[in-house]
């Protein structure tokens, strides 16, 4: 197993502990991830930790540790420029940075943390109804007019590649075939009639 297996396990057990509302597990396992990511210099690493964490105390109801977990993101993203991580934990994301905001934080903080909210914002007003990635959603763009051979030319991916994202996309929309997706895309907005 190479380290980014182990990363993805590590966050997915640190969002059980979330879920499960485990907060002191969860706060213990943050801090060993944590000091692992920082003796190995991972600083992606440390940021996909620091914003599940901010989630974590976002739900159990302690936003001054979410605001220092957001206020190590934000460290980090001045120089990594990452932001995945904290759009993908959505309302919490976007409640922390308004704390954190409302507390008047040094200049450079307030930028990044204004332009992340920003980016939040317009995330959130994507198309983006069944949860499909990027790449999903331009897969599902070319369903209609071509062929898995012609996608994979056109996405510069394998026709394995496409595979793997139709499996997905069929998931999201809960369908079992091109067809049924290209006709659940159209009915939600997701591609023009």
């Amino acid at each position: 197993m190479d380290w980014r297996e182990m990363e993805m396990i590590a966050c997915a057990r640190l969002r059980l502990y979330t879920a499960c509302e485990a907060f002191e597990a969860g706060r213990e396992f943050s801090e060993a991830l944590l000091g692992v990511a920082g003796a190995h210099r991972l600083v992606r690493t440390a940021m996909r930790v620091q914003a599940i964490s901010m989630a974590l105390e976002w739900r159990a109801g302690d936003m001054d540790a979410a605001r220092a977990h957001l206020m190590s993101f934000l460290r980090h993203y001045t120089g990594a420029d990452y932001v995945r991580p904290i759009l993908r934990e959505g309302d919490a994301g976007r409640e922390v940075l308004e704390y954190l905001l409302a507390s008047d934080p040094d200049a450079a903080i307030k930028s990044a943390a204004t332009g992340l909210l920003t980016m939040i914002a317009a995330d959130k007003g994507k198309d983006k109804v069944a949860g499909l990635s990027e790449r999903e959603l331009a897969v599902l763009n070319l369903l209609p007019n071509l062929r898995d051979k012609q996608v994979a030319a056109e996405l510069s991916i394998s026709r394995e590649g496409v595979r793997y994202h139709l499996r997905r996309i069929f998931a999201k929309l809960g369908v079992n075939n091109r067809r049924e997706a290209i006709q659940q895309a159209r009915s939600i907005g997701l591609l023009p009639p």
